[in-house]
């Protein structure tokens, strides 16, 4: 499934996750499945509820890796084709080029197969579907198995004891809620499972911190009684903490859900009371990954630079997730569409070439707004001296970050020598043809506003 927004995964957008991590397909066919016809949506409709056919509207996009994987495969398999050719009518529906039937379809993600009948929605799926998993759900939309139904009887099953969903079951479960608009049930399903899931499956912690936690503040977004739901087991944390105010899973758990109802002041304001008193170090260490992007947002430079433990420790992993970055995308994908493939590719990786830089002039500028000036010069040495591919970019973006949080000096000067620094033996060059001119612009720049 490919959502509207992306989400960060290990540095590489979900779109592109999945395509890399998608089976090998045949090579791109240019033509559309045959089975997949076009006609307008409304046409559709009134075609198959005249006829007495099922309806399947695909949702897709061009830029949809999976759509097109089901394009070559799926649509393609003759049980599929037999079937819509006997029973149904599919057409496809690209949410792009038609906003408003996506909009009224209520299309967030890609693929998405909506299933009409007489006229009216009786169910969907979102995903890849293979064209066994398409002919189960046909054959579930023909007996009047609604995707609600199947909803309703799990949710039937009792919690704990025999016959219980697994924790990573009743997760699922609570987002299909969700996606299906019961909203005060979603927030019943997250509520619940915050409080219980690590009592029956601790190894869910990070799970629970991270996807659910995400799925919790997409839904207090949109519900402001989830939100109050979610609010109040923030307090009843806060409550605990009171008691015994230096547990500092207690405190990730506090800090997390201050991010699940959009209240990171509180994360901050905690933080900077926090920061200097030693029993609050395992909680201050617990929570680096999330109290990190909230000093990062809000410019408390010396507050990050206190934070830093081992900032070339730091920097050699940056460098390690770069290079491991860079693997996954060396020479990927051939399927789907190669053209569009190789060019997101491209894009990608200059992305991590950028991100790369910014996270190290990022960390200079911290260590010398909290008073470590030594620190910070061995990072921006060794920082230009790992830059794979472009030190003089490197050496640009440490002090354009470094102006941009009040801390440069003239001492950042010796950085912006005109003299090109040596690259990495066999690292490629910088693909931007008109990269020399605008490092030239930006090191003139960066001079006037050191002076």
């Amino acid at each position: 499934m490919v959502e509207l927004l992306l989400h960060p995964v290990a540095c590489v957008p979900v779109a592109w996750a999945l395509l890399l991590a998608a089976p090998p397909t045949p090579p791109a066919t240019a033509a559309p499945p045959p089975v997949l016809q076009d006609l307008p949506l409304d046409e559709a409709i009134a075609t198959s509820a005249r006829e007495g056919r099922i309806l399947v509207v695909k949702g897709t996009a061009v830029w949809c890796g999976p759509c097109k994987r089901m394009d070559q495969t799926t649509w393609r398999e003759p049980a599929v084709v037999e079937w819509f050719e006997a029973k149904g009518l599919a057409i496809p529906l690209d949410v792009d080029a038609h906003p408003q039937d996506a909009q009224r379809l209520a299309i967030r993600a890609m693929p998405t197969l909506v299933a009409f009948r007489d006229g009216a929605e009786v169910d969907r799926v979102v995903g890849y579907q293979s064209g066994e998993a398409m002919l189960a759900w046909l054959a579930s939309v023909e007996r009047g198995e609604t995707a609600e139904k199947r909803l309703a009887a799990r949710r039937t099953a009792p919690r704990t004891g025999p016959g219980a969903l697994s924790m990573q079951e009743r997760l699922e479960l609570a987002d299909e809620v969700a996606q299906l608009g019961d909203l005060d049930g979603a927030a019943e399903e997250y509520a619940w499972l915050w409080q219980n899931m690590l009592r029956h499956e601790p190894a869910m912690v990070g799970v629970r911190s991270s996807f659910m936690a995400a799925s919790m503040t997409r839904l207090a977004a949109r519900h402001a009684p989830a939100r109050g739901r979610f609010r109040g087991l923030r307090d009843a944390t806060a409550v605990r903490l009171q008691e015994t105010r230096h547990r500092a899973e207690w405190r990730l758990d506090w800090i997390v859900l201050n991010g699940v109802i959009d209240d990171p002041q509180a994360t901050l304001a905690w933080f900077e009371a926090a920061v200097d008193d030693p029993a609050e170090a395992a909680s201050i260490r617990r929570a680096d990954f999330l109290i990190r992007p909230l000093l990062e947002s809000t410019d408390r430079w010396r507050a990050l630079g206190h934070l830093e433990r081992d900032p070339l420790g730091r920097l050699a992993n940056d460098r390690r997730q770069l290079q491991t970055t860079l693997r996954m995308l060396e020479g990927m994908p051939t399927a789907a569409d190669p053209e569009m493939a190789e060019r997101m590719a491209a894009e990608l990786r200059e992305a991590q070439f950028r991100g790369f830089r910014m996270n190290a002039a990022r960390l200079h500028a911290s260590l010398l707004a909290a008073d470590r000036p030594d620190e910070a010069a061995r990072v921006a040495a060794e920082a230009l001296r790992i830059e794979p591919r472009d030190p003089q970019a490197m050496a640009a973006e440490i002090v354009r970050i470094a102006i941009a949080a009040q801390v440069a000096s003239p001492d950042l000067r010796p950085l912006l020598d005109p003299r090109p620094l040596v690259a990495e033996e066999g690292a490629p060059p910088p693909s931007d043809p008109q990269g020399d001119a605008l490092r030239e612009q930006r090191r003139l720049a960066a001079l006037a506003d050191l002076d």
